[in-house]
């Protein structure tokens, strides 16, 4: 197609941000995000900076609906003055007004995060809202609950708020499958009935591993193993603190936009993480999953 030049203000806002995130000199009104080199983490990178340059929060698979600046242009002229809180318990992937398949519902792993399915919506019927689950952890550790069956039953009324009958559509990675084993096993005593229930990556430990409680210590070498992570410097980490420190020199968090964003505004968000993750690995949950 002709390159068509960006006229309202909205489109020159977008098409400067895609030069900026996709660092491209020219970006058409038709251009695909995608094929200009886009990928499902420079999506999210874009969303999170939605708020500085547009002022409007981006659902974060909205980019994946409306892949040209044309489409988005659109989308973002009628999108509410609802907020969008990336690590709010249900966390809108991709939203659909019309004529839409009944929801997919993600079911996050061990770090408590549901941002990598966003990775599936190119790979997903476009007319197919998807929604994924977050620890409520990640919002304050106090509030992570003490089993998977609680935490199972957290998310099945927070599942049926969004979809109040069946059948349902859920896929659960590492902790998440076995959280979604347990939201199906709860599902008969509401009548609910369930389509789809897709386990990634997801183990029961055997019985040996799940005896006694473990000092935090233990819990942080638990993670550690887990993680397959090993610190770049110094020995290995035995307190909360430590292993957040180990997190953020591994990972680098801060050069990722989307949690530059979340960190700008809860400083502390990188030590709840890992708190999510010990509370996630500990006997509390009675039961761990595969690697994240």
């Amino acid at each position: 197609m002709a390159y068509a030049e960006p006229v309202t203000p909205v489109e020159k806002k977008l098409a400067a941000l895609w030069q900026e995130i996709l660092r491209v000199e020219r970006v058409g009104l038709h251009d695909n995000f995608f094929e200009l080199g886009g990928d499902s983490l420079t999506a999210a990178g874009m969303s999170a900076l939605f708020p500085e340059h547009l002022a409007v929060e981006l659902p974060l698979g909205s980019v994946f609906e409306a892949p040209t600046i044309a489409d988005l242009a659109v989308l973002v002229e009628r999108l509410s003055t609802e907020s969008l809180d990336p690590i709010g318990v249900m966390l809108a992937l991709r939203t659909v007004n019309k004529n839409a398949h009944r929801p997919l519902f993600c079911i996050h792993p061990m770090a408590g995060i549901s941002l990598g399915f966003s990775s599936l919506l190119r790979h997903l019927d476009p007319a197919m809202p998807v929604y994924g689950l977050q620890s409520r952890g990640l919002r304050s550790s106090d509030q992570l609950p003490g089993s998977i069956e609680q935490i199972a039953a957290d998310y099945l009324a927070e599942i049926r708020r969004v979809q109040p009958e069946g059948p349902y559509r859920l896929v659960g990675r590492s902790l998440g499958g076995l959280i979604g084993h347990s939201i199906v096993e709860q599902m008969p005593a509401q009548g609910l009935e369930v389509e789809m229930l897709a386990m990634i990556d997801s183990y029961v430990f055997a019985g040996s591993e799940l005896a006694a409680p473990r000092n935090e210590a233990e819990e942080v070498r638990a993670v550690m193993s887990f993680l397959d992570t090993h610190p770049l410097h110094g020995g290995t980490p035995q307190t909360l603190k430590e292993l957040a420190a180990v997190v953020v020199q591994t990972y680098d968090p801060h050069s990722i936009p989307l949690f530059q964003e979340i960190i700008r505004n809860n400083p502390e968000f990188i030590y709840t993480l890992c708190a999510v993750m010990l509370k996630s690995s500990g006997a509390g949950t009675q039961i761990c999953a595969g690697k994240d």
